[in-house]
Order: C-alpha cells, then sequence, then structure tokens
C-alpha cells in the first residue's frame, strides 16, 4: 500500500475513514458469535477485567485508580449491553496503522489482529486519539455521530472507556508517568463530554 503514516487527523480524512469503516459493515454472516472477536473482548475488558487492565488501573497510582473509579461507574448503566458483532474490525486505527498521500487516505496496515466485532471499535479508538491529539469538533463531531448511528450512546460509552483502559494500561509500559498522566488526563476529559 502506497502512502505514509498520518500525523494527525483532518475533516477530509475523518470523511473518507467513516467511508471505509461502513465497507466493513455487516461481514460476518455465521449463525453463532464468533470466538475471539472484537466487541466480547472489549465488553469484557470493562466489565470483567479481562487483560487485567481494570487491575492495572487499580493499581498503578491513586489517580489512575480514581480514573477506574469513574470509569466503572459510568459503565455501569450499560452492564447489559450486546455489542453487534456482523462487521469486520482491524483492532488498532491508530494514526500510526493509518496511511494518506497528501489528502488521500490509501489504507491501513498491522492488520494482523483484524477479526470481527463492531465497526464502531475502529471508530471509537479514532476518536479517542482525536480527543487526545485534535479535539477540534470538526473531527470528534462526525466520529461521535457515527458510533452513535451504529449502537447508540450507550455503544460510544462503553467503547471511550474501553480506549481510554487501553491507552491507559499502555502507556504504563511504554511512555512512563508522564504519559499515564497525559492519558488520565484526557480520559477524564472524554468521560466530562460523556455526562
Amino acid at each position: 500500500t502506497e502512502g505514509h503514516p498520518i500525523e494527525s487527523l483532518t475533516p477530509g480524512y475523518v470523511t473518507q475513514l467513516i467511508a471505509l469503516n461502513r465497507l466493513q459493515s455487516d461481514i460476518y454472516e455465521g449463525a453463532t458469535r464468533p470466538d475471539g472477536n472484537w466487541s466480547d473482548y472489549a465488553y469484557r475488558v470493562v466489565f470483567h477485567n479481562e487483560s487485567g487492565w481494570a487491575e492495572c488501573l487499580r493499581r498503578y497510582s491513586s489517580q489512575t485508580a480514581l480514573l477506574w473509579e469513574k470509569l466503572a461507574l459510568a459503565a455501569e448503566p450499560y452492564r447489559s449491553i450486546l455489542i453487534p458483532c456482523t462487521d469486520a474490525v482491524h483492532g488498532d486505527w491508530s494514526y500510526g496503522n493509518l496511511l494518506a498521500e497528501g489528502e488521500q487516505i490509501t489504507g491501513s496496515v498491522d492488520c494482523a489482529y483484524a477479526g470481527y466485532g463492531s465497526r464502531a471499535i475502529d471508530l471509537a479508538a479514532l476518536l479517542h486519539y482525536a480527543y487526545h491529539h485534535e479535539n477540534s469538533e470538526a473531527i470528534t463531531g462526525p466520529l461521535r455521530h457515527e458510533i452513535v448511528i451504529i449502537g447508540g450512546a450507550s455503544l460510544l460509552t462503553i467503547l471511550l472507556i474501553y480506549r481510554i483502559m487501553a491507552l491507559v494500561e499502555f502507556s504504563m509500559h511504554h511512555h512512563g508517568d508522564e504519559g499515564v498522566a497525559a492519558f488520565v488526563h484526557s480520559g477524564e476529559k472524554i468521560l466530562e463530554r460523556l455526562s
């Protein structure tokens, strides 16, 4: 695939990525939910300490423990959610995995963990990064709107909580206290927007 990793989102990129994401819709036609799907994984991370992320947040620092309390409280009303599992999911739509040539999105890379789930999972990854880096309504608004179309405010809330947990936990191992603090701060700001 030609192109270079994007360094930031633009409204034009967002429009193209939403269109690309819609192509991932209704790919899985099995009679039962596939094992190891992204939707069930995200749900278990939030509600059942899958991968141990909740425990990491509780133990790392007083700031991450407080964030976890806020995340758990925000998630609790949606415990009965069943995240759809009919779409293709990349699993990590980070800026580094999305390629562009000038103003044109040309593809995505690092598809080793692609599978089934809700395409909203990829949009939530983009939205989380956009809140953390750009925080422009022209960029976050369309992403947020598309997720709500897919599964309502409940899906938006659960997937953003999942992404907040993912990036705080990742920072613990790769970015040190400063990186953790940055993602805790952006996580708290995202929660304020959801309330």
